[in-house]
């Protein structure tokens, strides 16, 4: 048995500094990162926050025509839906904490692509006029949410 504990102790105590003098090939394989802000690597996303099929079909309608007229866009938004069981479904778009287009959208005409389309095409404008307001305001004492 004092062997056992004895040998158990040695592992206990030798094992962790072995773990420590290894080396591990780094992940980046030195290569360094052009932008270290972590919202920049991943841009140009288009969020899916739908529940059901109206606001599933939404989404892929919209989707498929940003990317199809926007394809450089690196814009990251979310398509949300709040539904109802009486009215449908309202479906807003959130960009940078701001919530764009809500919509409500009834069962008869949720396999509409004009509104999908409309709906990509106003927040392309949104958007632009949302970039050139930052570029030409001055805004370096203000935080983003005061704007």
């Amino acid at each position: 048995m004092k062997l056992r504990v004895g040998s158990l102790l040695f592992l206990a105590l030798v094992m962790p500094a072995l773990a420590i003098t290894q080396e591990y090939e780094p992940l980046e394989n030195d290569i360094p990162l052009e932008n270290d802000d972590p919202g920049d690597i991943i841009s140009g996303l288009v969020v899916d926050r739908t529940v059901t099929r109206i606001g599933k079909d939404f989404y892929d309608y919209f989707v498929s025509f940003w990317r199809t007229n926007y394809p450089q866009s690196s814009d990251t938004f979310a398509i949300y839906e709040l539904p109802s069981a009486r009215f449908g479904s309202q479906i807003w778009i959130d960009y940078r904490g701001r919530q764009y287009a809500k919509q409500f959208i009834g069962p008869i005409g949720a396999n509409n692509r004009g509104l999908p389309e409309a709906v990509a095409r106003y927040m392309h404008d949104e958007i632009q006029t949302q970039q050139l307001l930052e570029q030409m305001l001055d805004t370096f004492d203000m935080e983003r949410s005061e704007l």
